[in-house]
């Protein structure tokens, strides 16, 4: 082999293993935004639940039983699971964490509910028994 035959092919390999550099850094970068796009579905689901709440509670005609439509508050049940998918996804805890609470965070907030209408129906003779 001559010596230009040489660098030639040290050239190409040179190159070649830049390429292999560069496809490697947008691989990275590539990921780098698929985590933050999933961290920010899952906060943003996540920020949903806060909202289904909070209008279950202050919306008046919202507390509807199951027979008369969906309530608001059972979107919390089927989006934030899908939340906590995305923060896995996208290894957030905060996203992970936040939307497992709010997932589970129907049964102290029924009770919060209930004794919101006792305390009515008591006190103010208004709401349900």
């Amino acid at each position: 082999m001559t010596l230009t035959g040489t660098i030639v092919q040290m050239k190409e390999q040179f190159y070649f293993q830049n390429s292999l550099k560069g496809m490697l850094y947008l691989t990275k970068i590539n990921q780098t935004i698929l985590y933050r796009i999933w961290r920010i579905a899952s906060l943003v689901i996540f920020l949903f639940g806060i909202v289904f709440w909070s209008i279950f509670f202050f919306v008046p005609g919202q507390n509807k039983p199951l027979n008369e439509g969906m309530p608001i508050w059972l979107w919390t049940l089927v989006a934030n699971p899908i939340g906590a998918v995305f923060g896995y996804f996208g290894k957030s805890r905060l996203g992970l964490i936040g939307n497992i609470v709010m997932a589970f965070s129907i049964f102290p907030m029924i009770f919060i509910a209930s004794v919101h209408e006792y305390i009515l129906h008591v006190f103010f003779g208004k709401g349900k028994p």
